[in-house]
């Protein structure tokens, strides 16, 4: 069976790098720089999970979230931002599951990744 896939829109490289690092072997990542990036990335691709950051260089993050559920409205959407998370509730009808704020917990973050994907399927 094929490990899931994950995109991580995420502008920072030390978390970008964190993020990879903590999920390598399990699933295959994506990593995009940008909403922009991200939103190329899903034209072609598909994806089991999205974890994304609001802040971006260009295409805000809150703006790319309903355009990339949009293109792959079964991922669910993980937001991880330092930004608080007022005004996100309505999010979920874009497929948004879980908001962690930064600094998070990795112990935390693997855990909700695992477990989401699980309910999303039994991967």
């Amino acid at each position: 069976m094929a490990q899931p896939t994950i995109l991580l829109v995420e502008d920072d490289p030390a978390i970008r790098e964190l993020i990879l690092e903590m999920l390598a072997g399990r699933y295959d990542i994506y990593a995009a720089d940008s909403a922009e990036a991200g939103l190329n990335w899903l034209e072609a691709a598909h994806c089991d999970l999205i974890l994304s950051d609001l802040v971006l260089p260009g295409l805000q993050g809150r703006d790319f979230i309903p355009l990339a559920h949009w293109q792959c409205p079964e991922a669910p959407i993980i937001v991880i931002s330092a930004e608080p998370a007022s005004g996100t509730d309505r999010w979920s009808s874009f497929g948004v599951v879980a908001y962690l704020l930064k600094p998070f917990d990795v112990a935390e973050l693997e855990e909700l990744v695992a477990r989401t994907l699980q309910q999303r399927g039994g991967h």
